[in-house]
């Protein structure tokens, strides 16, 4: 790893980008319900994969925990928050 720094720029993303490198010969994409992201709900060529998804993936600023109304699962998100806390 220190090889690829030294020869390469400092990735962008420090130790996400550093795990990808090391994890690539390991690496196998899984369908993308397992892992997306509120962006891709709107997208009428990607509905197929984000309509019952698994795993969603809230990146950036917005998130459902501050009280931003990020998507159609910030709902669902809140009142599992809810049942947790009960």
């Amino acid at each position: 790893m220190k090889k690829y720094i030294y020869e390469n720029e400092i990735p962008p993303f420090l130790d996400q980008d550093v795990f990808n490198i090391f994890f690539m010969p390991y690496y196998s994409q899984m369908p993308l319900r397992f892992n997306t992201y509120p962006i891709y709900f709107d997208s009428p060529l990607l509905s197929d994969h984000t309509s019952d998804p698994l795993i969603v993936h809230f990146v950036g600023w917005e998130k459902p925990w501050k009280d931003i109304k990020v998507n159609k699962y910030t709902k669902m998100w809140t009142s599992l928050r809810d049942s947790l806390e009960a």
